[in-house]
């Protein structure tokens, strides 16, 4: 049974903020998120298990999809997504406005 794929409203607004060609890839790596939610590229955050990284490379620059994994409801919520160069700072930030 696949996963259901949430966005939340930020992480919707950091997406449309990129180039349409690398929101196009972001957005397939998302949907692959429904097969597989710990894909090999993905890894934990923070020693959380829900919360995980996927890494992307997309035309010479890492891009990072921030996603937490919900087990027990089959679902994965994407918290935000972004290039790799403010990647920890914005989740220094989302971590302070929890």
């Amino acid at each position: 049974m696949p996963w259901q794929v949430c966005s939340s409203p930020r992480a919707k607004r950091e997406l449309k903020k990129l180039s349409h060609g690398i929101q196009e890839r972001i957005a397939a790596a998302i949907e692959g998120l429904a097969d597989d939610p710990r894909p090999r590229d993905s890894a934990t955050i923070g020693g959380r298990h829900s919360l995980h990284r996927l890494e992307l490379g997309i035309g010479g620059t890492e891009y990072r999809v921030l996603y937490h994994v919900d087990d027990d409801k089959l679902v994965v919520l994407v918290l935000g997504t972004g290039s790799r160069e403010n990647f920890y700072d914005r989740l220094k930030n989302l971590k302070e406005s929890d």
